[in-house]
């Protein structure tokens, strides 16, 4: 084996490289599949590149979503709803092609579950904070039009109406890169990588999201080829705000 050795760091400053590419959007809806009530999620559609998500891009989402105050749900006789606890806001997000029909049909019946539960517990001071942060890495498998934000529908909505507490009032897209392009930043596929950077920072290896341990030191040597890495900033696409790092990798080039 004729084993070859490179090395990229980043130190201090923007340096010469983009890591993530700002993708602005707009928000949307959908209409939830399968169901005949016309229940309608919160969605988002990139703006550019037709409109699409691309199945050759790797993508980098934060949101946060704010947290409702605890309340007693009641039927239209003043009853307390006692099935499933309607507080709590548990959602998926799943990429669709269009936005359907409110009979619940998608013309294309194409569809990807990027993450199949998020849950967002009531505002209880004292207990929680009022808003819930999350950060999403996902490889489209098709084009798509729509991210959805898929709230789970309990028997509260199918009786006395949707509770449309996902909307653009509580989810917070406030900040330049909160949805991004990631770049691969690895010149050649390689047997062997290791990173050293700050503990927590975030990358992408092989399109799935990692974050390094405390020991601020990630490797992968076990035999899986790696194609992809990615680094990741706290703030979305502003380069300048990659923590610093050295990755070094290593290719067989027999």
């Amino acid at each position: 084996m004729a084993l070859q050795i490179g090395q990229i760091r980043k130190k201090g400053g923007t340096g010469s490289q983009t890591y993530m590419e700002d993708v602005p959007f707009s928000p949307s809806f959908v209409y939830t599949q399968g169901y005949s009530r016309g229940f309608k999620d919160f969605a988002i559609t990139p703006l550019g590149n037709g409109g699409v998500f691309l199945p050759k891009n790797t993508y980098y989402l934060r949101f946060t979503v704010k947290r409702i105050p605890e309340r007693t749900y009641q039927n239209t006789l003043g009853v307390v709803t006692t099935w499933e606890d309607p507080n709590n806001m548990d959602f998926s997000l799943i990429l669709y092609k269009d936005a359907g029909t409110s009979t619940g049909v998608h013309t294309d019946g194409t569809y990807q579950t990027v993450e199949s539960k998020f849950s967002v517990e009531p505002y209880k001071e004292l207990v929680n904070e009022p808003e819930k942060s999350f950060e999403v890495v996902f490889t489209p498998n098709n084009s798509y039009k729509f991210l959805a934000f898929e709230m789970k529908k309990v028997s509260y909505d199918y009786i006395y109406g949707f509770r449309d507490t996902l909307n653009s009032s509580t989810l917070n897209f406030d900040d330049k890169g909160d949805l991004c392009v990631i770049k691969n930043i690895l010149p050649i596929g390689s047997d062997k990588i290791g990173v050293q950077s700050q503990p927590g920072s975030l990358l992408c290896v092989n399109h799935e999201p990692i974050r390094i341990g405390r020991s601020g030191i990630y490797e992968v040597n076990n035999g899986v080829k790696i194609s992809f890495v990615g680094v990741l900033a706290p703030n979305g696409s502003r380069d300048e705000n990659v923590k610093d790092f050295i990755l070094d990798y290593a290719w067989d080039n027999s």
